[in-house]
């Protein structure tokens, strides 16, 4: 089995194991995980037999991650539900457009350098695939379902859903966000985007000096603020929720506002770094 093959054996199987650990709220990321199983593979029947699942079972999971999101809408941006960024479809979209966690880094706030973010787009230009998550993001994940239970009940007058991948539409089709939760009217048939929930987890205190502001306001550390603008602005909504956890106890809820200042900066900042890309890989065919 190639490199890749595990990797994704290894994710559904974590993912899984999450699952049965976390009750209902983990389908979703199964969900996902068992498409990215299946397009690795090539088919169910080769997927299943390695992970040692029924491919009944396998086949509507992947079935499920593949359309997550897709009959949500939103004013400036189409779903295009999971998305194998290893796949060809993956990386052309990488070619093409700019993603929210590439930001901070093309503007060199954070610890990723504009120099590194380069780098990384170069390489995956030519194939590379996509990095896995880190131990400690996959940590923070199981967090997740948690906060935003917490944010539900907060928030009634929102639903909040798992989604996919989004890209911008028309003159803005370079942008592309996969926001962590899409908050919808509970009522509405039609699943309109009004706003994104982000969810971070970090190891230290909330401090001043690492951008954080009090509970319930919009003062968030410069590289989330970054990626809640581009979230925002490639989907077309003016307003984003953060619910943010500290030392595994801590909980803040911050909520943000569409600046369109702000992404107009953004806008010029990504269309540079792709011009920047194109630079540096000379004599590629087209």
């Amino acid at each position: 089995m190639d490199e890749r093959s595990q990797a994704a054996v290894d994710h559904y199987q974590a993912a899984r194991r999450a699952a049965v650990a976390s009750g209902p709220f983990y389908d979703q990321r199964t969900a996902r995980a068992a498409a990215a199983l299946v397009d690795a593979f090539g088919g169910n029947n080769k997927a299943a037999a390695a992970a040692g699942v029924d491919k009944a079972a396998l086949s509507r999971g992947a079935n499920r991650g593949r359309n997550q999101g897709k009959d949500q809408t939103a004013p400036a941006a189409t779903c295009l539900g999971f998305v194998n960024l290893d796949s060809p479809e993956g990386v052309a979209l990488r070619r093409e457009t700019v993603h929210t966690l590439q930001l901070p880094a093309i503007l060199g706030v954070g610890p990723v350098s504009h120099q590194d973010a380069l780098n990384q787009a170069v390489a995956q230009r030519w194939g590379r695939p996509a990095p896995l998550n880190s131990e400690a993001a996959d940590m923070g994940k199981r967090h997740v379902p948690t906060l935003v239970a917490l944010f539900a009940e907060r928030h009634p007058d929102y639903a909040a859903l798992a989604t996919g991948m989004w890209r911008g539409t028309g003159a803005r089709s370079y942008q592309r966000a996969t926001p962590g939760r899409l908050l919808v009217d509970p009522e509405d048939k039609d699943l309109r985007a009004l706003s994104t929930l982000t969810v971070t987890t970090f190891p230290r205190p909330f401090t001043e000096e690492e951008g954080w502001g009090e509970d319930g306001s919009s003062q968030v550390p410069e590289w989330l603020a970054i990626r809640a603008q581009w979230e925002m602005d490639t989907l077309g909504l003016t307003q984003a929720h953060i619910m943010a956890l500290s030392q595994g106890a801590y909980v803040r809820e911050y909520h943000l506002t569409w600046d369109e200042t702000r992404a107009e900066h953004l806008r010029t900042a990504a269309l540079r770094f792709i011009d920047d890309v194109l630079t540096l890989l000379p004599g590629e065919e087209t």
